[in-house]
């Protein structure tokens, strides 16, 4: 009997309750600016190779060739939560007719790749690839409008 009467009175008391203050599920939903800057680059062997790109967020992607020796730079302005995600990177593609000993004499090519988002470097490496998530928060711009 105790506990029924424990199970009715907390019902009771929980189905009265509401939440009155709801700024902060409402902070998130507001849409934020992220100024967003790709950029990718062949390291070495530039004249034996180009470069296949690769760089986009939620939603978009987008691919080029370009020679080894141009190091590509792209900016785009997303909305954050509309675009939660970015990425760049590259491959190195052998130029036609050049000999493999003559284009690996310097070593496997390296792909260098960095993410700036509001001024700040959110992802940076040498591995062929960077992406960087931001899903619950946007990146905090340095002019203080962000976030």
């Amino acid at each position: 009997m105790r506990r029924s009467v424990a199970i009715i009175a907390l019902t009771g008391s929980l189905a009265g309750c509401s939440f009155s203050d709801t700024s902060i599920l409402d902070e998130r939903e507001k849409p934020v600016q992220q100024y967003a800057v790709f950029e990718v680059a062949l390291v070495n062997a530039h004249a034996f190779f180009d470069l296949d790109v690769q760089w986009g967020y939620s939603g978009e992607d987008h691919k080029e060739r370009v020679p080894g020796n141009t190091a590509v730079q792209r900016r785009v302005s997303l909305t954050w939560p509309d675009h939660t995600s970015v990425w760049a990177g590259g491959t190195p593609s052998k130029k036609p007719g050049v000999d493999d000993l003559l284009a690996y004499a310097q070593g496997e090519p390296i792909v260098r790749c960095s993410i700036t988002i509001n001024g700040r470097v959110v992802a940076k490496n040498d591995l062929t690839m960077c992406r960087y998530d931001f899903l619950w928060t946007p990146v905090p711009d340095p002019g203080g409008t962000a976030g």
